[in-house]
């Protein structure tokens, strides 16, 4: 195919139809106004046996681009230019935006004069508690229990975080039976440590097993309690 220097094929399709190809789609485009001549174009037709036969050349047509000049007494270009904004006799939206920022800064002063302060106290500690005394304190929690799941759970608990406060051993994360394994770690006799397993199984009953006991049993464990803290 042969193309003038001023025409570009920048595209090109097959026609189909039953999926056989039965013409050709150029675009063609050109660069300069005048007149200009279709590309020369031929198909090569084949005989059975796929030698050439002969070929068949599409007509050269003529055709013509004008420019919209042509029609125009004055073909200089004219300059690109907005035109000119005309202004409001009142900025209204300069006044608007001042109008907002004054009563904006008016009520950032408002509520920052208007906030609430803070009442903080100071913490003294001169005073800590000894493991005895929080013990003491937290057996308070007992005196209107009545569920014996809840005060054996109560009683289990301050026990342990007596002995842990007491000897810095992390007993409350111990089961009944990691305490009996690890006896060697408390710095107690065997009589004070039989004492201490003894609330320990009873408080176990409860809690999982679901056993109940009397009203003795309970003011024994909790005299027991009190003896191994020493308010006895």
């Amino acid at each position: 195919m042969d193309v003038d220097n001023n025409l570009s094929i920048p595209d090109q399709k097959s026609i189909f139809k039953d999926k056989t190809i039965i013409g050709k789609k150029f675009e063609i485009v050109c660069w300069d106004t005048g007149s200009f001549f279709t590309p020369n174009y031929s198909i090569d037709v084949l005989k059975s046996n796929g030698i050439l036969d002969y070929k068949l050349k599409v007509k050269s047509n003529e055709f013509y681009v004008k420019s919209n000049l042509d029609n125009i007494s004055n073909v200089d270009f004219r300059p690109m230019a907005d035109p000119v904004p005309v202004k409001p006799v009142w900025p209204i939206k300069l006044i608007f935006l001042s109008i907002l920022l004054v009563v904006s800064i008016y009520f950032i002063f408002y509520f920052w004069k208007n906030r609430e302060k803070g009442n903080f106290e100071k913490k003294s500690y001169l005073y800590l508690e000894t493991p005895k005394e929080r013990a003491i304190n937290r057996m308070q929690i007992l005196e209107n229990e009545t569920d014996q799941g809840k005060y054996y759970s109560h009683l289990s608990k301050i026990l342990k975080q007596f002995l842990e406060e007491k000897f810095y051993i992390h007993v409350l994360e111990m089961t009944t039976k990691e305490i009996i394994d690890n006896q060697t770690l408390l710095p107690i006799t065997q009589d004070y440590f039989s004492k201490v397993i003894s609330i320990l199984k009873t408080a176990d009953k409860i809690k999982y097993a679901n056993d109940l006991v009397d009203n003795s049993q309970l003011k024994y464990d909790r005299d027991l309690l009190s003896e191994i803290i020493g308010i006895n």
